[in-house]
Formats: C-alpha cells, sequence, structure tokens
C-alpha cells in the first residue's frame, strides 16, 4: 500500500536528478515534505503554509515512478490537510516545461492571470 508520510530533509540526502533544487538541511517554520517512501523515497513535495494558503515549493519524481498516479496522491494529501486547517488556497508555480502542469489542470488548479503562479481555490 502507498502512503504518504512527511519526512525530514536528511531523508531525501542522495536522491538524485533534482534539476538544481537545494535542499534545506533544516526546514524553515511552517514547511514540511511530504513524500511516498518504500525502499527508497519515489516521490515528495516539499511545501510552505501561509496564513492563508499554501505554496507548493517543489516537486519531483524519479522517472521510473513517473505515471503511476503519486504526484497526484500527495497533491489531493496537500488539498485534504489545506480543507482540514482552514487554509483558503494553495499555490503552486511550476517550473518552465514542468511534468505537474496537466497534473495541476487535471485537479482544477487555475492559472494566474498576473504571474506564473497555478492556483486552486478551496
Amino acid at each position: 500500500m502507498t502512503s504518504v508520510r512527511f519526512v525530514e530533509p536528511d531523508s531525501l540526502r542522495g536522491v538524485t536528478g533534482l534539476d538544481g533544487f537545494i535542499l534545506p538541511k533544516k526546514l524553515p517554520p511552517d514547511s514540511f515534505i511530504i513524500a511516498i517512501k518504500n525502499t527508497q523515497i519515489e516521490s515528495f513535495i516539499y511545501f510552505s503554509i501561509y496564513s492563508e494558503y499554501i505554496q507548493i515549493n517543489y516537486s519531483f519524481t524519479y522517472s521510473q515512478y513517473r505515471r503511476k498516479g503519486l504526484s497526484t496522491l500527495l497533491r489531493e494529501f496537500i488539498i485534504n490537510y489545506a480543507k482540514q486547517n482552514g487554509k483558503k488556497r494553495i499555490v503552486s508555480v511550476p517550473f518552465e516545461n514542468a511534468n505537474s502542469l496537466s497534473l495541476l489542470k487535471r485537479l482544477g488548479f487555475k492559472k494566474s492571470e498576473i504571474d506564473d503562479s497555478y492556483y486552486l481555490d478551496l
């Protein structure tokens, strides 16, 4: 069974292919990493919580685990987490040519008219 868990940055040491993402040694306050991990980390999302919204800072899935629904599962976890904690919006700013654009749209995220972000109002 695939489950989402909160992890510390040190559990991501050794994850390769992060395309310029700098892993923090210690998470800032109100920032978290959730991951799907079996024998190794397969997929993770690094996010921050603000007073009214949640910001998805970075997401990553190893290529061999893509198209298995892991990124969807992680984002659905964040959506439920946001609802349970009274957040009104989730914001994500995907990298150019990101693989997550179709996923964001499928989950109901809309493109902001003022910047490169996508948002989901809850």
